[in-house]
């Protein structure tokens, strides 16, 4: 597997696999004095991923300015995962712990988080390869892509119209209960004229 690290000025950052992982990472974990990445697994049954090479020494700080990190990796030629996971540190210069530096939280899917992400990447380097000696693996993993405009699976897509199935749900339902021009059925009043010239106020 070979991964790239993509940041943006916006205090983000992601990694970006060239498949997709046999098991979902719960977490990464950046060593501000190697510079060096690990993604903890979900399960705990494998080992954590140690990423082989350095971050650049450009990016460092901006790293060190983020509790969280993308993780998209790419199938057949489109997104086919996206994840938002915790960024904890090891020996952080500006005094926190690995132990304190960020409350948690569970990995969540962030299709629309991280295709915003992408747009916005302005800085990009390898950070794991499976053959440090291959200089063929050296390009990026988008081979060509353009991180603006990825593609997504269908999977990935339908998933994300299902999460949002709620959503419209209520506010269809909403929309039903106002009833024409959002005006509502509720109180809604007619003035009748009855004879005698008398008027009364009947409810819809």
């Amino acid at each position: 597997m070979n991964i790239d690290l993509f940041l943006n000025p916006h205090g983000e950052s992601g990694l970006l696999l060239d498949r997709l992982p046999m098991q979902a990472a719960a977490g990464v974990i950046y060593d501000a004095q190697t510079r060096e990445m690990t993604v903890e697994l979900q399960g705990g049954e494998e080992d954590p991923l140690h990423l082989n090479i350095p971050v650049e020494d450009t990016h460092t700080d901006l790293i060190l300015l983020t509790r969280k990190i993308y993780i998209g990796a790419v199938k057949d030629g489109q997104i086919g995962l996206t994840l938002e996971v915790p960024l904890f540190y090891l020996n952080d210069p500006y005094g926190a712990s690995f132990a304190d530096t960020h409350s948690g939280f569970a990995p969540r899917r962030s299709l629309k988080g991280f295709e915003q992400f992408m747009k916005r990447c302005s800085a990009a380097q390898p950070i794991h390869r499976v053959d440090l000696g291959n200089e063929d693996l050296l390009g990026s993993v988008l081979r060509g892509m353009d991180p603006r405009a990825l593609e997504f699976v269908p999977e990935l897509l339908r998933q994300q119209l299902l999460e949002n199935v709620p959503h419209q749900a209520a506010s269809m339902t909403i929309l039903q209960n106002m009833g024409p021009a959002g005006m509502g059925n509720t109180g809604t009043t007619i003035r009748k004229v009855q004879g005698g010239g008398r008027s009364e106020d009947d409810t819809a």
